[in-house]
């Protein structure tokens, strides 16, 4: 019978280095390897994800019922599984369709014969398809970023061959959240000069706020403006407005839920951060320029008049016109 592995991970973490190592060892010559991946601007069309598999295996879909592609599809699988071991690799499924995702399931469900079904996703697959595959034989396998010291020994060597300082690998270690991909783009990023986060990294961080609410967003922008220390709900409710006293508290939870903020104790008092240096840049990177200006100037006022040490609370300007806003000007 079928049986499903789903490798779930962030861009960067080694799924597909992973699958294709899987591959090499499986070897075979009369293996039958299909693949198809998932496309965020073709997810709203059914069965996009497996339109190639459906073209090499010679069934027509357009104009045709699900059930009729269904079963001239598991029947060419009979088939070649009668010939020899069948692996189906499906890259990118956080953006597959849905009627591709179902009929998988179908697949999973109904074939008779062996085979892989190997899927490799974002973390978002499971806030966009909740419940995957439902009872059928799925096995999870989680990649987890990568511990501090094994990052120090990928950054020794980095380091070694890009002149880096000091302070700039304590930069990379501050940002890299165990991704080996990331290392390697702020490692590539500060031998060149630059000081900053690479923009494709922070692309690939804000893909984590698309489930959030419009109003949950805009809390994880106001915090962005806070340094790398605790910030209160009164801090936010002096960006936010007034308005937002009533269900700032709500909406910091559903933060501490998506592990994008950290609840703390400081003092007694319940007090949050943003979770990562990556999270706060991305977040804040979202903010217009006339948004920083303002946010800052409240955000310095607040922060004055609770006697905090505006170095330490308030994240340093990164422009002109943050530095604008720093300034009041």
């Amino acid at each position: 019978s079928p049986r499903a592995v789903l490798i779930v991970g962030g861009l960067g973490m080694g799924k597909t280095r992973l699958a294709r190592e899987f591959l090499t060892q499986m070897g075979g010559a009369r293996q039958t390897i299909m693949r198809c991946a998932g496309n965020p601007s073709r997810n709203d069309q059914s069965l996009s994800l497996l339109a190639p598999v459906m073209t090499a295996a010679g069934i027509a879909i357009e104009g045709r019922e699900p059930v009729e592609i269904r079963r001239d599809f598991l029947d060419w699988l009979r088939v070649r599984a009668d010939e020899g071991p069948c692996t189906m690799v499906v890259d990118d499924l956080h953006w597959a369709d849905a009627g591709s995702v179902q009929f998988l399931e179908d697949v999973l469900r109904l074939l008779d014969r062996p085979l892989l079904m190997l899927a490799l996703a974002r973390p978002e697959v499971e806030e966009r398809f909740p419940g995957l595959w439902g009872d059928c034989v799925v096995e999870i396998m989680r990649l987890s970023p990568l511990p501090r010291k094994v990052g120090q020994t990928l950054l020794a060597s980095a380091s070694r061959a890009a002149g880096l300082k000091p302070e700039a690998e304590r930069f990379v270690l501050e940002h890299w959240e165990g991704n080996p991909l990331f290392l390697g783009e702020l490692v590539d990023n500060l031998a060149m000069g630059r000081t900053n986060v690479p923009d494709g990294i922070l692309a690939a961080i804000e893909p984590r706020f698309d489930v959030l609410l419009p109003e949950v967003r805009r809390v994880l922008r106001a915090a962005s403006l806070y340094d790398d220390k605790f910030f209160s709900t009164e801090a936010l409710i002096a960006v936010l407005g007034e308005a937002s006293r009533r269900e700032i508290n709500e909406w910091l939870e559903n933060l501490v839920m998506h592990d994008l903020v950290q609840r703390l104790s400081v003092d007694g008092e319940v007090a949050y951060r943003i979770r990562s240096q990556l999270v706060r840049e991305a977040a804040y990177r979202m903010l217009t320029p006339s948004d920083r200006v303002l946010g800052r100037r409240l955000a310095r006022s607040w922060l004055q008049g609770a006697g905090r040490t505006l170095p330490e609370y308030l994240r340093a300007p990164a422009s002109q016109t943050d530095q604008r806003a720093a300034t009041g000007s």
